[in-house]
C-alpha cells in the first residue's frame, strides 16, 4: 500500500511538473511576443514623435508668421506633412484635426493677414491632439499640464488685420 501511495504521489508530481513546464513555456512565448512587438513599435513611436514635433512647429510658424515669406514657407511645410509622411503615423483624431485645420490654411491663402481670430487657438488645439495621440500610441501619459495655452492669453506676436 505504501508503494501504491508513492506511485500516486510520483504521478501527481509529474503532472504538476508538466503543467509548470507548459505554463512556463506559455509565459516565455508571451514575453517574447510582447518584447518583439515593442521592438517593432519603438521606431514607429520615435518617428511619430518626430513628425508630430515637426507638425507642431509648423503650426506655430503658421500661427505667428509675421510676413508673407514666413507664412509661405510654413504653409509649404504644412502641406508636405499633410499629404506626406504624417499620414504614416497619424491616428483618426489627428487626421481629422489636420483636415479641419487645412481648411483654415486654404482660407487664408497667401496672405497671413487674413487669419481668423481663432487661428492661433485652433493651431494649439491641434497640437494637443498630437500630444494625446502620442499618449495613446505608447500607452502612457505624458506629464500633466497645469494650464493649457488656449485657456490663457498669449503674448506671441500675431499679424492683425489693418
Amino acid at each position: 500500500m505504501a508503494e501504491e501511495t508513492y506511485r500516486r504521489i510520483s504521478v501527481q508530481l509529474q503532472k504538476i511538473g508538466m503543467a509548470g513546464a507548459v505554463l512556463g513555456a506559455g509565459f516565455a512565448l508571451w514575453q517574447y511576443h510582447d518584447s518583439s512587438q515593442k521592438q517593432f513599435q519603438a521606431p514607429l513611436w520615435q518617428k511619430q514623435v518626430e513628425l508630430y514635433t515637426a507638425a507642431t512647429d509648423t503650426l506655430a510658424r503658421l500661427a505667428y508668421a509675421k510676413d508673407e515669406k514666413e507664412w509661405n514657407d510654413a504653409q509649404l511645410r504644412f502641406w508636405e506633412l499633410y499629404g506626406g509622411s504624417l499620414i504614416l503615423v497619424e491616428d483618426d483624431e489627428v487626421a481629422q484635426g489636420m483636415i479641419d485645420f487645412s481648411k483654415e490654411v486654404r482660407a487664408v491663402g497667401d496672405n497671413p493677414v487674413k487669419r481668423g481670430e481663432d487661428f492661433e487657438k485652433d493651431a494649439i488645439l491641434l497640437s494637443y491632439k498630437f500630444r494625446a495621440s502620442i499618449e495613446k500610441s505608447v500607452g502612457s501619459s505624458l506629464p500633466a499640464l497645469k494650464t493649457k495655452k488656449t485657456e490663457t492669453e498669449t503674448n506671441a506676436p500675431i499679424v492683425k488685420k489693418p
